[in-house]
């Protein structure tokens, strides 16, 4: 699939998903060592926990803890200007996904299919937060819980 045919096809599955509305959101690719696609999005669940300024930091979720380890909240930036960049960027050598206050969600990876999916990962995550605070918290997985051995890797 050519790169004009890959941002065409994962932008419409980021509104088939949910994942943005109307004009929000984008989707572009870099020439950078080692991030080259960019996926941001307003999906429901992690906004809204951008919204309430709670990052996704706690280690219930291996699967997500594993791959992103923690997810953090960068501070408010006014959308489409030069605060944007300045507020992940003390996040971006670390993570591969950062909530964006009161906002929205980035990710990026080596490829849009790999930025898509952390999309996708990360937005599970938030709804299955979401639901499992509501039923009274997560329960937290142990160091040596996320210790054992295992290979996850996303399907590129």
């Amino acid at each position: 699939m050519s790169l004009k045919s890959e941002l065409i096809f994962y932008s419409k599955l980021c509104y088939n998903k949910g994942f943005v509305a109307a004009y929000d959101g984008n989707i572009s690719v870099r020439i950078r060592k080692d991030v080259k696609a960019v996926v941001h999005s307003h999906p429901k669940f992690a906004p809204a926990f951008a919204a309430a300024g709670i990052a996704l930091v706690k280690p219930v979720y291996p699967v997500i803890y594993l791959i992103l380890g923690k997810i953090p909240l960068a501070k408010y930036a006014a959308p489409s200007t030069d605060e944007v960049p300045q507020s992940v960027s003390a996040y971006v050598k670390d993570h591969n996904a950062i909530l964006l206050a009161n906002h929205g969600l980035v990710t990026y990876g080596m490829t849009i299919v790999e930025a898509y999916y952390l999309t996708e990962k990360v937005e599970q995550f938030a709804e299955i937060s979401f639901y499992t605070r509501s039923l009274g918290g997560e329960k937290q997985l142990t160091k040596s819980q996320l210790a054992k051995p295992g290979k996850l890797k996303i399907n590129k």
